[in-house]
């Protein structure tokens, strides 16, 4: 599976900037300062990291932001399709069961590559691939801003952090972690 660079705007970008220990500048950055945010609270080592829990948390949640929603704006940040590309046997899995679920919970009862087609007129995997970043982020734009509220806001100090990532991991208790050993078992999981 093939991704290309990854940019998140506006708000959500400043979620990323605060999260994670990415980006040696932020201290300069006025979007996270604007956020109160601490340099020492950052919790995730890279925005790619951030972003694969925010897209799952979006998913689990049932929220999910449209291509055309989507805040463009001068403040971004960027994820380089070589981290999509290296991490690929990572997350490729899961990148195509949300894909799956998203269209076929939107109607879709074709099998996928028919769905594909359907909203391209030409397949190609380049097609197939960007539809899938396409879901993937949208759930991803929806989610930080969940991830952020529970790990960051209204913490002072490093204590609250670890705390409200301890009830922010505690929260997922309720799903049944299951041996995966077919499509059926992934949906289960994740819907």
């Amino acid at each position: 599976m093939r991704f290309n660079d990854s940019l998140i705007y506006g708000d959500k970008s400043k979620y990323y900037q605060a999260l994670c220990f990415e980006d040696n500048n932020i201290e300069a950055n006025e979007g996270y300062k604007k956020l109160g945010a601490n340099p020492k609270l950052r919790v995730f080592p890279r925005y790619y990291d951030l972003f694969l829990v925010s897209a799952i948390y979006g998913f689990i949640i049932r929220s999910y932001t449209e291509v055309h929603d989507r805040n463009k704006s001068d403040n971004r940040v960027r994820i380089p399709q070589s981290v999509f590309t290296n991490n690929n046997q990572r997350f490729e899995a899961l990148i195509r069961s949300i894909s799956f679920i998203h269209l076929s919970e939107r109607g879709f009862d074709k099998p996928f590559e028919k769905v594909i087609d359907d909203e391209y007129s030409k397949v190609t995997d380049t097609n197939r691939d960007s539809l899938r970043q396409e879901i993937i982020e949208g759930y991803a734009d929806a989610g930080v801003e969940h991830v952020y509220k529970s790990i960051l806001e209204d913490v002072e100090d490093e204590e609250d952090v670890m705390s409200n990532i301890i009830d922010f991991v505690e929260s997922f208790k309720e799903l049944e972690i299951k041996e995966l050993n077919s499509l059926d078992d992934i949906v289960d999981v994740l819907g």
